[in-house]
């Protein structure tokens, strides 16, 4: 791509030199000039900044001189780019010039710096020998006799112009309000080749497309008059200026890439629209998706083929700390400042910067200028940006260890705890040797994304750098659970969920950069019920993926579910595998750097998402950064008000089967539970429900009539089923096993045109994903030596007869000794659980428990950040309350059996009493266990 063309619509300006997205090292920090030239798909770079005029200094945070005079000769020699130098920024504080005359020998020293190289001028010149191709004014602040510097800086490049032949720009990058109070006055009075219009940080910016935002209040309209009707050059070019990532300016400002395509077309037919300008390029770099939406919208779905250049590492090598600047260097040698982040911040700098100077001369040493030359020295200031202004010279962004927050009675918390689809495994990967920046914004320790540290992840070469151990991002989001003493503040005081909590979960899906279209392309699998929608989910999961095997239709699969068995990130899954912890870190931070952001100046106060609502929105992050195309979510609790349900256009939804559960939050007859599970159903979006009791189906089919879905199914079992090994071989789990095949089967018509089910039987890749599927602590049994252990997380009354049928079932015919472990921590009708699974156990023959323990679901002595649960009474949970009421009760059951019945503090002693008796029986050939684990926290 040519640089700047005067006649084309398709220009596009990147910014280059502040490092604003904020890394210190590695690929997604800033990198040389020249790297970044190798991508065809810009084609003028502003280099930013000249920050002072008068005594002239540059600032380009984690980069010094010594290779601009090359990468400047390359971009523009071998990529045709338009270099530029950019004047201003946030730290410019000059406040102008004297007189006229200060300003036009300031704009001649510049040109004699950066311009066509003169003997007088050749041990003064910054770049070396290289050449600018003009100028671009990025005044945050008014600049005293800026005209008569501008109108100096044209006329000289007219001179030059005129001898050589070559053109020189001017440019400017005015906020979008009109007129401009920084550089209207230069606009006005100075012939401009193009301007660079900052959309963003004003009322009047491309966020009114965002959804509730006013289209009207836009003024590119009142710009294009200004250029037929105000401007001295009345062919001016107008730039579309944009953010390229969430935190690159200020609060709300950001709009994803298909709302910036839409601005686009609504503005690229006005007669003075010449192209776009993203700020910046580190920000850009980190957000992809933003450059390739807005090159389509500016060159058609035919531009030629991207070039992305590899993102190599050029380190900054720092000299010691104690290492200061001369007092006063002579003037021809350029000296950097590069702030790098060091242990702690001082109390002379900001908390966000901690300086340690590194000092690299570019030039050679020359004898001392002409007294009449005006010394040059390059300094980094070490005044703090303005948060409000576009272009921060921070390197290192702030991450605030916000409080606990207080949450409103409004948020509903996820309250299951042991069961999840795990095919790999999930144990934490050593951390390599490297420091993350914690949440504080001072440097703890780099972690590294390569190696183990991806934990499986075979996408090393993305962008990206780990700058925080998972245990960080734990640590936070613990801090994000509902403590014991608010839900029952909520439970006294009969307080509910409502719609208020989704309005404030849509309006958080804005805050980091979303809108209802992005959700769109995850064509989403929404999945709610009391019994099996996790094993639906599962079900759906693994068909999608063996089907994606054969026909590489999904190109991602991704799967939401709750609660977690060993690690949080089994939560979110892509492809049927937990996000590695670099992943889960990664997203985890950009999601609440993005909710800090947004919650700087907002007019209203608001508050993170609850634990499971924050996973929930991080989960539409991942899926959307990692390309998903095909999304299951299990709904947490309800639907009506649970956060998946913000959706508006799922790709299908489906209903379980229907039961007791969650009485508080949902109501306690099976038509209110079923009004809320029924709530997921959306306009003109087919419904699919397994078949209900009487009352429950009449409430769902009456809701599905209500939202005016596409088309309402009820399910019955599939008898295709007949050939197919489902376990357990029971008809829950087939009614489960025949609702995710036609949920499925929905969403493979709309994603594969070329999709024909068999309606007399399944195809390789259904037998397969329904025979291979994994749910972990669901039904499962696993061998260990003598003892052969039995999982179900059953947590209603239902859920505990189905999972004691199937213990029995599967253990009436082997040897050894029966033992239950038991929990249901926290609710009211735990005791009635219990008494159900007793009936149901005694109810089948020869079914017998010679020892039964109750204990917390704490997975060892010490639990992990993983396992930390707020939301149990801790009163309680230490002294064991509710498992002393649990042995009791059993007691009085049974009070004429020999059942021995105990209470431990934890599962750790509960697994080792089990163990130790087989062990102890190992001589005698009775060491034989079978153990059924049941119930939830």
């Amino acid at each position: 791509m040519a640089g700047f063309t005067a006649a084309s619509t398709k220009n596009l300006a990147v910014y280059w030199g502040q490092n604003s997205y904020g890394v210190a090292s590695g690929d997604m920090a800033q990198q040389r000039l020249a790297h970044y030239c190798k991508n065809t798909e810009f084609n003028i770079i502003p280099v930013s900044f000249m920050t002072q005029v008068r005594v002239p200094s540059f600032n380009f945070a984690n980069l010094g001189l010594d290779t601009l005079e090359a990468d400047i000769k390359e971009c523009q020699g071998k990529y045709g780019k338009t270099v530029m130098l950019s004047i201003g920024g946030a730290t410019y504080n000059e406040g102008g010039f004297a007189d006229q005359a200060s300003a036009v020998a300031a704009a001649r020293n510049v040109w004699a710096m950066v311009g066509p190289p003169t003997a007088a001028a050749a041990g003064s010149r910054p770049f070396g020998s290289a050449v600018v191709d003009g100028f671009d004014f990025d005044n945050e602040s008014h600049m005293a006799h800026g005209v008569d510097f501008a109108r100096e800086l044209r006329r000289l490049m007219e001179v030059s112009t005129k001898k050589s032949g070559k053109k020189y720009l001017l440019s400017a990058a005015p906020q979008c309000v009109f007129p401009d109070a920084n550089v209207g006055d230069m606009l006005n009075a100075v012939e401009f080749d193009f301007i660079s219009i900052q959309f963003y940080n004003n009322d009047c910016g491309v966020k009114n497309f965002l959804p509730g935002g006013d289209k009207s209040k836009f003024n590119f309209a009142v710009w294009d008059k200004w250029a037929k009707k105000g401007s001295k050059n009345p062919n001016i070019r107008i730039l579309l200026g944009a953010l390229g990532n969430v935190n690159a300016g200020g609060v709300g400002s950001y709009v994803p890439g298909n709302v910036l395509a839409e601005v686009i077309e609504q503005v690229k037919t006005l007669p003075s629209f010449g192209g776009a300008m993203l700020w910046d390029m580190t920000q850009m770099y980190a957000n992809r998706e933003i450059l390739e939406r807005l090159v389509t919208a500016l060159q058609g779905p035919d531009k030629p083929v991207a070039t992305y250049p590899a993102l190599a590492v050029n380190p900054v090598v720092a000299v010691s700390p104690a290492a200061k600047l001369p007092s006063s260097p002579p003037a021809p040698i350029f000296t950097t400042v590069v702030v790098i982040p060091s242990v702690k911040p001082t109390p002379s700098t900001p908390k966000s910067i901690a300086p340690t100077v590194v000092v690299r001369p570019s030039v050679k040493p020359t004898p001392s200028p002409p007294a009449s030359r005006v010394p040059t020295v390059v300094v980094v200031p070490s005044v703090k940006p303005n948060s409000s202004v576009k272009k921060p010279t921070t390197l290192v962004t702030k991450k605030s260890k916000a409080p606990r927050p207080t949450l409103t009675p409004r948020v509903a918390e996820d309250v299951k705890t042991v069961r999840t689809q795990d095919p790999v495994k999930t144990e934490e990967p050593a951390p390599a040797k490297a420091t993350p920046v914690d949440s504080s914004g001072t440097v703890n320790q780099w972690s590294q994304c390569a190696g183990n540290g991806w934990s499986g992840d075979t996408r090393c070469k993305a962008p990206f750098v780990c700058k925080y151990f998972s245990d960080d991002a734990l640590k936070l989001l613990n801090t994000l659970q509902t403590p014991y003493d608010v839900l029952k503040k909520r439970w006294d005081s009969n307080v509910r969920i409502d719609e208020g909590s989704n309005i404030e979960i849509r309006k958080c899906l804005v805050r980091i950069g979303y809108s209802q279209r992005d959700l769109d392309r995850l064509n989403i699998v929404h999945v709610a019920g009391t019994k099996g929608k996790g094993s639906t989910c599962a079900y759906v999961d693994s068909i999608l993926s063996q089907y994606r095997k054969s026909h590489d239709t999904p190109k991602n699969i991704g799967l939401f579910t709750s609660p977690h068995l060993v690690a949080v990130r089994e939560r979110i899954r892509i492809n049927s595998a937990p996000i590695s912890a670099g992943l889960f870190a990664k997203y985890f931070f950009e999601v609440w750097d993005r909710l800090e952001a947004a919650a700087v100046g907002a007019d209203v106060p608001f508050e993170k998402p609850a634990y499971f609502r924050y996973l929930n929105l991080m989960s539409y992050h991942a899926f959307l950064q990692e390309n998903v195309d095909a999304a299951i979510y299990e709904v947490g609790v309800g639907g009506e008000y649970d956060s998946t349900n913000i959706v508006d256009q799922p790709a299908v939804t489906g209903i379980s089967t229907l039961g007791i559960d969650h009485t508080f939050t949902l109501g306690d007859t099976i038509d209110k539970i079923a009004w809320h599970k029924a709530g997921i159903q959306k306009k003109g979006v087919p419904s699919l429900s397994v078949v209900q009791l009487p009352a429950a189906m009449e409430v769902v089919e009456e809701r599905a009539r209500e939202r005016a879905v596409k088309s309402f199914s009820a399910v019955a079992l599939d008898r295709r089923l007949d050939s197919v090994k489902i376990r357990p071989d029971a008809p829950f789990q087939k009614s489960n096993a025949s609702l995710a095949v036609a949920l499925a089967e929905t969403l493979l018509k709309k994603l594969d045109p070329a999709f024909q089910p068999d309606p007399a039987k399944f195809s390789r890749e259904f037998v397969d994903g329904l025979e291979q599927v994994v749910w972990r602590g669901r039904c499962e049994s696993k061998a260990e030596g003598n003892i052969t252990w039995y999982m179900d997380g059953a947590h209603t009354a239902d859920s505990i007869i189905v999972a004691a049928k199937w213990f029995s079932r599967e253990a009436t015919s082997k040897p050894g000794r029966r033992v239950l472990i038991f929990n249901q921590q926290g609710h009211r009708e735990s005791v009635e659980l219990l008494e159900g699974l007793f009936n149901a156990i005694s109810s089948e023959a020869d079914i017998k428990f010679d020892h039964v323990i109750f204990c917390p679901t704490v997975p060892v002595t010490k639990s992990s950040k993983d396992h930390v649960n707020l939301s149990t009474d801790p009163v309680a949970l230490a002294g064991l309350t509710m498992q002393n009421t649990f042995a009791e009760k059993w007691k009085s059951l049974d009070p004429a059996s020999s059942t021995s019945v105990q209470v431990f503090t934890s599962l750790e002693q509960a697994f080792a009493y089990i163990r130790k008796l087989s062990s102890e029986r190992q001589a005698t050939g009775d060491a034989q266990v079978q153990a059924f684990i049941t119930g939830s926290h």
